[in-house]
């Protein structure tokens, strides 16, 4: 091993030392490559995506959210880390969930409060998050990823002699990390232990999270698939964890507070509403079933028990474009901002039917608001569509390169618009041209057609050199037929005979000149 690998590794060895840190809330010595600022930053960054990707703030009772505030600052009080910028927030969801983010930025759906029966439950769901974030754990999960990463770079270092060889991890990845992590096994174990440990400080009846796992375990063997999509994805409820909560609770003085009554006092509005939401949510998926008008009949009774909600609008909206009633739609889109102005979904819809009205201006406006909430792939489309309607191509194919990096239908539809748009131009870019021997070593020319469109009358121009490298002459041969995507086609020049495949990069410069894009 020569002196490079011999440096490479004792620098990982001597990272790895320097990184150890103690965890605040377990005492624990570890490796923290990420430092609180960071943790802080990644949690800030992440959490108004996420909270629009769950469906957005709930309003419609804000005395509900002064109320868990109140709950998370007594258990945010006694924990390890209070100083950490704690903040959260009631999601407008039916999917029973709740989660964390570093740094302490927490969400509870409106779902969730739905199953809890006690303040106890609540502080319960309340305390395990905050350990989630006190403890490091989103953090811990990437850290881990980092030190895996190192490891690969050591060895691709060494096995590929390669001094400029590295792993650079995305900043602008770490929400996505974020919003799709899953806590471990011993994670989960840990929220649960030292969450008891919070709920007893702050007064609270420990039992009362054992409680909560025996209706989380009843309800998921149930299958009830808002839950297995909500609370269970991140934090699956086992026989392991009731037994280990009901051990630890075991070991605090009996007695606490659980407050019941208090607590459905203070869900009232949100249990008079429940009707409402179910109704709402039928309304949805009768919408994705192409089901269009009974999906309007059912949200329009959703709103006759519950007016003021954002959501319904919304979706009255949505549903209106689908049935080509824009000006409804615009109406039901106004509603929904009326109530609710921070939702990016609404932004989208409104974006959209403007487009369809010719309203192309306030169109735009709608849809870089709903980006500045959440970037989607349908609104830089959309955006993309806006610019080929003013002839403007080179935003069109700036927002179509954004969308198209989506997997959907949409990042499908963007692929397709920029292929058209960027082949007339940059042929090469999506027709891959080799140069080889037919077997009488003449040479012969093969196209495959790598993008997602049609294309014809590919052009390939094709200059012989000189033993100066000079063009000493020059030919155009051209494919006139169809070509699909991934289509391949042989064009035989007959130009040669050359004594082998290696000489052609001497002797030949061949290139894509231009190609007919066939409208789809």
């Amino acid at each position: 091993m020569n002196f490079f690998k011999h440096a490479c590794l004792l620098t990982a060895v001597l990272l790895l030392h320097s990184a150890c840190g103690t965890n605040m809330v377990t005492g624990k010595r570890e490796f923290q490559f990420v430092s609180e600022e960071k943790e802080i930053q990644m949690g800030q960054d992440s959490y108004l995506p996420l909270q629009q990707i769950e469906g957005g703030e709930y309003l419609d009772d804000p005395a509900l959210l002064s109320y868990i505030k109140e709950v998370t600052a007594s258990l945010i009080s006694v924990s390890e880390r209070p100083n950490l910028p704690y903040s959260i927030t009631i999601i407008n969801s039916s999917t029973p969930n709740a989660w964390a983010l570093p740094g302490g930025k927490i969400g509870i759906n409106r779902g969730l409060l739905l199953e809890l029966n006690s303040e106890a439950e609540l502080a319960a769901v309340l305390s395990h998050e905050i350990v989630h974030a006190a403890a490091r754990h989103s953090a811990k999960a990437l850290e881990r990823q980092m030190i895996l990463r190192a490891g690969l770079f050591s060895l691709e270092s060494i096995t590929r002699e390669n001094m400029h060889s590295g792993v650079i991890l995305s900043t602008s990845k770490l929400g996505t990390i974020l919003l799709s992590q899953t806590y471990s096994r011993a994670a989960e174990l840990e929220a649960d232990r030292y969450g008891i440990e919070y709920m007893v400080r702050a007064g609270y009846d420990p039992f009362a999270a054992v409680k909560l796992q025996e209706t989380f375990i009843h309800l998921s063997s149930g299958r009830s698939p808002g839950w297995l999509e909500g609370l269970f994805a991140s934090h699956p409820p086992s026989k392991e964890r009731l037994e280990a909560n009901k051990l630890y609770a075991e070991t605090f003085p009996k007695g606490g507070k659980i407050a019941q009554d208090t607590y459905k006092r203070k869900i009232a509005r949100l249990r008079h509403s429940e009707g409402a939401y179910q109704l709402y949510d039928k309304a949805q998926t009768t919408l994705s079933e192409n089901n269009p008008r009974r999906a309007l009949q059912i949200t329009e009774q959703a709103l006759q028990l519950h007016p003021q909600e954002a959501l319904f609008h919304g979706l009255a909206g949505k549903i209106k474009g689908v049935l080509s009633d824009y000006q409804g739609a615009l109406f039901s889109l106004d509603r929904a901002l009326s109530y609710n102005p921070h939702y990016y979904d609404f932004y989208l819809q409104r974006g959209l039917i403007h487009r369809q009205l010719g309203n192309l201006s306030h169109s735009r406006a709608d849809l870089n608001k709903s980006i500045t909430l959440l970037p989607t792939a349908d609104a830089y489309y959309a955006l993309g569509r806006l610019a080929v309607d003013e002839g403007n191509s080179a935003e069109a194919q700036k927002n179509f390169a954004i969308a198209s990096n989506a997997n959907t239908n949409t990042g499908q539809k963007a692929t397709r618009w920029l292929a058209r748009m960027e082949i007339p131009h940059v042929p090469e870019k999506y027709l891959q041209l080799k140069a080889g021997l037919d077997n009488t070593n003449h040479l012969i020319l093969e196209v495959q057609n790598q993008s997602v469109v049609s294309v014809k009358d590919v052009h390939i121009q094709v200059e012989v050199l000189n033993p100066a490298g000079r063009s000493q002459s020059i030919q155009v041969f051209k494919i006139g037929s169809k070509m699909n995507a991934n289509d391949i086609r042989a064009v035989s020049t007959q130009l040669g005979p050359f004594s082998n495949t290696r000489i052609l990069s001497e002797t030949i410069r061949a290139s894509i000149t231009s190609a007919k894009v066939l409208s789809q």
